[in-house]
Protein backbone atom coordinates (compact mmCIF):
# COMPACT_ATOMS: atom_id res chain seq x y z
CA UNK A 1 0.00 0.00 0.00
CA UNK A 2 3.22 2.40 0.19
CA UNK A 3 4.00 1.60 -3.40
CA UNK A 4 0.19 2.71 -4.18
CA UNK A 5 0.45 5.91 -1.91
CA UNK A 6 -2.11 4.99 0.25
CA UNK A 7 0.50 5.08 3.10
CA UNK A 8 3.09 7.16 3.87
CA UNK A 9 5.35 4.70 6.03
CA UNK A 10 4.88 0.93 6.47
CA UNK A 11 6.68 1.88 9.79
CA UNK A 12 3.77 3.87 10.81
CA UNK A 13 1.25 1.85 9.76
CA UNK A 14 3.02 -1.09 11.93
CA UNK A 15 3.14 1.49 15.18
CA UNK A 16 -0.39 2.19 15.03
CA UNK A 17 -1.52 -1.80 14.51
CA UNK A 18 0.47 -2.47 17.47
CA UNK A 19 -0.70 0.60 19.69
CA UNK A 20 -4.13 -1.46 18.36
CA UNK A 21 -3.69 -4.50 19.23
CA UNK A 22 -2.03 -3.68 23.06
CA UNK A 23 -5.26 -1.64 24.01
CA UNK A 24 -7.25 -4.36 22.66
CA UNK A 25 -5.66 -7.14 24.23
CA UNK A 26 -3.97 -5.71 27.21
CA UNK A 27 -6.33 -5.95 30.31
CA UNK A 28 -4.04 -3.54 32.25
CA UNK A 29 -5.37 -2.60 35.77
CA UNK A 30 -2.76 0.53 35.51
CA UNK A 31 -4.83 3.15 34.48
CA UNK A 32 -1.90 5.21 33.76
CA UNK A 33 -0.53 2.67 31.20
CA UNK A 34 -3.82 1.76 29.56
CA UNK A 35 -3.86 6.01 29.15
CA UNK A 36 -1.05 6.11 27.66
CA UNK A 37 -2.03 3.60 24.92
CA UNK A 38 -5.66 5.71 24.42
CA UNK A 39 -3.22 8.97 24.20
CA UNK A 40 -1.14 7.50 21.53
CA UNK A 41 -4.34 6.24 19.66
CA UNK A 42 -5.74 9.86 19.52
CA UNK A 43 -2.65 11.19 18.27
CA UNK A 44 -2.34 8.36 15.37
CA UNK A 45 -5.79 9.67 14.28
CA UNK A 46 -5.20 12.08 11.79
CA UNK A 47 -2.93 9.73 10.30
CA UNK A 48 -5.50 6.83 10.68
CA UNK A 49 -8.04 9.45 8.49
CA UNK A 50 -5.35 10.27 6.29
CA UNK A 51 -5.00 6.59 5.46
CA UNK A 52 -8.72 6.08 4.99
CA UNK A 53 -9.34 8.88 2.90
CA UNK A 54 -6.37 7.45 0.57
CA UNK A 55 -8.00 4.37 0.03
CA UNK A 56 -11.35 5.62 -0.73
CA UNK A 57 -9.53 7.78 -3.33
CA UNK A 58 -7.81 4.96 -4.54
CA UNK A 59 -10.93 2.30 -5.19
CA UNK A 60 -12.78 5.32 -6.77
CA UNK A 61 -10.67 5.92 -9.39
CA UNK A 62 -9.24 1.95 -9.85
CA UNK A 63 -12.29 0.82 -9.87
CA UNK A 64 -14.95 3.57 -10.85
CA UNK A 65 -18.82 2.89 -10.42
CA UNK A 66 -20.55 1.64 -12.90
CA UNK A 67 -22.97 3.97 -14.60
CA UNK A 68 -26.09 3.80 -12.52
CA UNK A 69 -28.12 5.56 -15.75
CA UNK A 70 -28.44 1.72 -18.17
Amino acid sequence: MEKLGILESVEQWKMIRELRNAVNHEYEENEQRLSEFFQALTQAAPDLYTCFNRIIEFCRSSYPAPDSTS
